[in-house]
């Protein structure tokens, strides 16, 4: 037995395996993950194009000197929602009727402020300018434009 060690060969070890050409499967997962951040980036693109009206009207705002009236506050308001719904719903709203289209956008928590501090505002419309707060116009428009659920449906006419 000993005289045949001289004759064994040492033990040859193979290549390691190359990760190039991946398999198949890898290929699916590249090809799923490129798809998922295509549509990732659509989706981002297409609400940033949606929202272009809302930051302008935001940019606008901020532009303003301060205090705002409530009419330039209103009138943007208006020209937002005309962008975002429906013309024959939103151009005959006014009063009550236009602060509850406006509130009913809002999350639930932040209804409350927004539906007593507009009111107001609507209340003292034709008085004064010095017995309105005006302030409270461009508070209350900046709390809406960040706010508002901007999508229409029939359901949630006004």
């Amino acid at each position: 037995m000993i005289s045949q060690m001289p004759e064994l060969h040492d033990i040859h070890v193979p290549e390691p395996v190359s990760w190039w050409p991946l398999a198949w499967g890898w290929w699916c997962v590249i090809g799923l993950l490129l798809l998922g951040i295509a549509v990732l980036l659509h989706q981002q693109i297409k609400k940033y194009q949606f929202n272009k009206v809302r930051r302008e009207a935001l940019f606008e705002l901020t532009q303003r000197p301060i205090p705002i009236d409530l009419k330039d506050a209103n009138i943007l308001l208006k020209r937002v929602c005309l962008h975002y719904f429906p013309q024959d719903v939103i151009a005959p709203l006014h009063g009550k009727v236009w602060v509850d289209f406006l509130t009913n956008r809002l999350p639930q928590h932040q209804q409350q402020e927004f539906r007593q501090g507009w009111q107001q505002l609507v209340d003292n419309l034709y008085q004064s300018p010095q017995s309105c707060p005006r302030v409270q116009a461009g508070h209350l428009s900046i709390l809406w434009l960040n706010g508002a659920k901007l999508t229409w449906s029939e359901d949630n006419n006004v």
